[in-house]
């Protein structure tokens, strides 16, 4: 019997300077929906894995997803799931779904510090936004881009944007 290897991705969300937060906030919110929609068509249906503070941010479990939050012994919350460490993480995914790490920054500085990903789904929003929390720098050593797609800011998204798939290389 052959075991299927789990799939682990990062997905993220970054201004300029890779700015992902600002006091608990994502600093874009309700003028991207274009991201919003790409995150949902990515991650529905498959497990996201996120620090508490993340949670926290989003108020409620992600409906239509596997909800994993990393946090300490006295975390509880109703809808979610938890574990005290990416093993933990990765051994509640459901079997045949995606292991998106959801954030926030030191829980994807740790992914990939410990290359726990095989691809990073970004979106870049080429803005400048102030902020306090921020997506760590992708080591081109480790990672390649492997696809890109470029949109101007439109009626609906306020920024220009892009969508960007990063691809651990091999041999590293």
């Amino acid at each position: 019997m052959e075991v299927m290897q789990q799939v682990r991705a990062i997905i993220v969300a970054y201004g300029d300077g890779r700015v992902i937060g600002d006091r608990g906030r994502i600093p874009w919110l309700g003028r991207m929906p274009a991201d919003m929609r790409r995150v949902r068509e990515l991650t529905t249906g498959q497990a996201i894995i996120m620090g508490s503070r993340t949670f926290a941010s989003l108020g409620q479990p992600l409906p239509g997803r596997q909800n994993i939050v990393l946090a300490g012994a006295d975390f509880t919350a109703d809808g979610v799931e938890v574990a005290h460490n990416f093993d933990e993480a990765f051994a509640l995914v459901a079997p045949g779904r995606t292991a998106f790490i959801f954030g926030g920054a030191s829980v994807y500085a740790q992914a990939l510090e410990q290359d726990l990903a095989d691809v990073i789904y970004a979106t870049e929003i080429h803005g400048e936004f102030s902020g306090d929390v921020f997506f760590p720098e992708v080591p081109n050593d480790r990672w390649q881009e492997a696809e890109r797609q470029d949109f101007p800011a439109d009626e609906q998204n306020a920024y220009p944007y892009s969508f960007v798939k990063y691809e651990r290389r091999k041999n590293v």
